[in-house]
């Protein structure tokens, strides 16, 4: 887990297991390795082939992004 600050904390939960404990109101699942709050995504660009590409904050080491399936349920989370 990364925390806003950019502390990291380990956890012995599986990321399905994170998901199912977090307020679906304030965390979305963006990929197989991310969950995420709506105020940690800093910038979203239109990637290929209908894929989202995410900035985070705090930045992850590696790219973060978003299927062409869950680009429209992201979209409708955030519009809420």
């Amino acid at each position: 887990v990364v925390m806003r600050a950019g502390r990291a904390f380990p956890v012995s939960l599986s990321l399905d297991e994170l998901e199912q404990t977090f307020d679906p109101e304030q965390f979305f699942r963006l990929n197989r390795q991310v969950l995420a709050r709506a105020d940690a995504i800093a910038r979203i660009e239109r990637g290929f082939k209908g894929k989202l590409e995410l900035r985070l904050n705090p930045p992850l080491d590696e790219d973060c992004t978003v299927s062409q399936e869950r680009a429209g349920a992201l979209r409708d989370w955030l519009d809420r």
